[in-house]
């Protein structure tokens, strides 16, 4: 069974077994898993060392990327560089945008463009196009950034995994890691003495020395969370709108509804250091447990009619408790804040044309991510009146 398929049964199940057992879900063959948010933060957080400390983020394929010095250095380092450049991002939105959706190179108000696009796939794309250069810039031996590009689509787009078979896939992940070491010695060789050039180079320069291939896997997580996890995001908030233009001062109210009803992380693995009860339930040194972002999210007792998507919820909402989309505590997402100022912004672009959503099912693509099911987006450029 694939982990698409392993996702797609595990959800419903985590959802009926929460209405019977309550805050605390026990599954047969699955590590207990905590939906009330008190408990969540607690396992997430850490505060008192009764979990092994773990990042999501930084988890390759022999355990954890580390020291934790060295994941501190390159989120610090990479969320700086990514403010730096986030300004010539936006100013390249509308221009993106209009490509993406309706296929002109113009910016809304030409009068011309209608088009159908393929979603999620289309969103993932569009950031894609934005942040490419970000991630492998044009100063590159252009071999590695066309590895980039085979990465995005092998591995970043909605059900690409499935459309390659396990061996395609080893030969593909042995290609790519021996790429990106390459890339990763020479911006070793290079040094610390110019600014970086791309998020490559900063993740290359922040890891210490940590062996090339470990850091082109950790540099691979940042591909995914740049245009996969931002990527769906957007899905779901142009998804969940239904094509119905929320109001200027709202954008951001639609995207932190849009990740409420269905987090793109939304299974968090720990283990337990020592033995403990946490939420009534004992638990022992080296048992698994999981977080559901989901649950939580939809918790009955914080979120009137939890299953509604109700934008305007967020009005007065400035940190609730039962909210943790990219995690929480220490090694909770340090771009979070970025993805969601570039998801606003992008929302803002697309609202400027005449759109209509057409969605196949309500029910998301399951697998390490909650990326949106098809849909498609018929977009219209709004005729200028000046």
């Amino acid at each position: 069974m694939s982990r698409s398929d392993r996702g797609r049964e595990l959800l419903p199940q985590l959802e009926a077994a929460r209405r019977d057992q309550g805050d605390v879900v026990r599954l047969p063959h699955t590590p207990v898993c905590f939906a009330d948010p008190e408990a969540a933060k607690a396992v997430l957080g850490n505060p008192d060392g009764l979990f092994r400390e773990h990042s999501d983020f930084f988890h390759i394929r022999h355990g954890i990327f580390g020291p934790r010095q060295a994941q501190v250095d390159i989120a610090r380092a990479g969320r700086v560089f990514l403010r730096e450049r986030m300004a010539e991002v936006f100013a390249a939105v509308p221009e993106a945008v209009a490509r993406s959706l309706v296929g002109v190179g113009s910016s809304v108000g030409a009068g011309i463009g209608v088009a159908e696009t393929e979603w999620p796939d289309a969103g993932n794309r569009l950031v894609y196009d934005l942040t490419a250069d970000l991630l492998v810039g044009r100063h590159r031996d252009p071999a590695q950034r066309a590895l980039l590009n085979e990465i995005f689509e092998r591995g970043v787009l909605a059900g690409a995994r499935g459309r390659y078979s396990r061996r395609e896939r080893a030969r593909f992940r042995k290609r790519a890691f021996d790429g990106l070491a390459e890339a990763v010695r020479q911006s070793r060789r290079a040094g610390s003495g110019h600014p970086p050039g791309d998020l490559l180079d900063v993740v290359a320069l922040s890891a210490g020395d940590q062996p090339d291939r470990d850091v082109a896997e950790v540099f691979i997580s940042h591909v995914f969370a740049l245009t996969g996890s931002v990527g769906f995001a957007l899905g779901w908030s142009v998804l969940l709108t239904g094509g119905v233009a929320p109001e200027s001062a709202r954008h951001g109210w639609v995207v932190r509804e849009a990740l409420r009803m269905w987090p793109v992380a939304w299974l968090f693995g720990r283990t337990v250091a020592q033995d403990h009860e946490l939420a009534g339930t004992r638990l022992r040194r080296d048992d698994d447990v999981i977080v559901c972002s989901y649950l939580v999210h939809r918790h009955p007792e914080h979120w009137p009619e939890p299953d509604a998507f109700r934008p305007e919820r967020w009005a007065d909402l400035t940190g609730p408790p039962a909210y943790l989309p990219f995690g929480w505590g220490p090694h909770s997402c340090t771009g979070a804040a970025i993805a969601l100022e570039l998801v606003e912004r992008l929302l803002e672009e697309i609202f400027r044309y005449e759109v209509r959503v057409s969605a196949r099912a309500d029910r998301p693509d399951m697998g390490p991510a909650l990326a949106p099911p098809l849909f498609r987006v018929r977009a219209t450029a709004r005729t200028s009146t000046c």
